[in-house]
């Protein structure tokens, strides 16, 4: 699978379009099956029927249609019913198919933003996709829920101080190689953050499995690789293999 990796830099709302236009402009020659942008890149918070937010997510679906791929655009500061929510657009062959709403909020966004309640896994036809909105990537109980619902790649929105890259690189390989789930981590090139976006995928050889991560640096726009089409017997291996609850008695380890 080929990946497009968009590190954007910061933006508010109003900036949005011009930005996507020249950026995705420079790909109309290049094939990939999926593109993907950082948490909170646009700054506006916007309603769920803002003419503005329909715009942008509008482009996405048109650029998804033209080039038969799916787009993760990130996520978006999405006001519903009154509440605020952290929520990432899953947008594949043309059509809007739903949002993921981030569910472990971090610090500052406690108090502001509303949690998610639900794990989804989104079809992209061949691949189901899981959406780890940047800090919900911390936690194992996400990427395996997303398993239990068939998903064989988690896409990480994220938007991470570069003060935290290696820290942050290496939940992004210890969860993808605990779950053999290829993840793609997009961060924004803005500071503090400055990129350092990562993408891993899995190499079975002689029996086991070796993990592979591509670092994207500070280059606004890279095509990539990942390989979650071949991955599928050895998530479900994995999964097989996990209890998934473990009884540590005292009294027991004594016999």
């Amino acid at each position: 699978m080929k990946v497009l990796a968009i590190q954007a830099p910061r933006m508010q709302a109003d900036d949005a379009i011009p930005y996507l236009e020249k950026t995705f402009k420079k790909f109309d020659e290049q094939d990939f099956q999926l593109a993907v942008l950082p948490e909170k890149w646009i700054t506006t918070a916007m309603g769920e029927n803002d003419p503005l937010l329909n715009h942008i997510l509008d482009f996405f679906c048109d650029f998804s249609r033209k080039k038969n791929c799916t787009v993760i655009p990130g996520s978006f500061s999405i006001e519903r019913s009154g509440r605020l929510y952290n929520s990432s657009p899953f947008i594949h062959n043309g059509g809007l198919h739903g949002f993921q709403d981030k569910i472990s909020l971090f610090k500052a966004e406690n108090g502001r933003y509303t949690r998610g309640n639900e794990i989804r896994v989104f079809d992209a036809e061949q691949i189901k996709v899981s959406i780890a909105v940047c800090y919900d990537l911390d936690f194992p109980y996400y990427a395996k829920m997303a398993i239990k619902n068939g998903a064989a790649l988690i896409v990480n929105p994220s938007l991470i101080d570069s003060e935290f890259k290696d820290m942050w690189h290496i939940y992004v390989k210890g969860r993808s190689l605990e779950t053999r789930l290829p993840v793609i981590s997009v961060n924004s090139i803005s500071d503090p953050f400055r990129g350092g976006s990562i993408i891993t995928r899995m190499r079975p050889e002689n029996g086991g499995i070796f993990l592979e991560s591509e670092l994207l640096g500070n280059a606004e726009t890279t095509v990539a690789e990942t390989n979650p089409e071949l991955m599928g017997k050895y998530i479900e291996s994995r999964d097989a293999e996990d209890p998934g609850s473990y009884a540590l008695d005292s009294r027991d380890n004594r016999r």
